[in-house]
């Protein structure tokens, strides 16, 4: 394993329609970025979400 890096177990949120991780997050005190939060989402096929807003403003970023 390369110097520095860290492993952290994610927990899966998952049910019918798919699931939920968190990728990252500011409280884990492993990263010195600006970041508040990440997630993962997958949604199963022929399963319909419905649209959210967001109060506060937000910033996606995918790589």
């Amino acid at each position: 394993m390369l110097p520095g890096i860290v492993i952290k177990p994610l927990k899966r949120f998952a049910d019918e329609r798919g699931f939920f991780t968190e990728i990252m997050r500011k409280d884990w005190e492993i990263f010195e970025d600006e970041i508040v939060q990440a997630n993962l989402s997958i949604t199963y096929p022929g399963i319909v979400r419905a649209w959210h807003k967001h109060e506060r403003g937000q910033v996606d970023y995918f790589v």
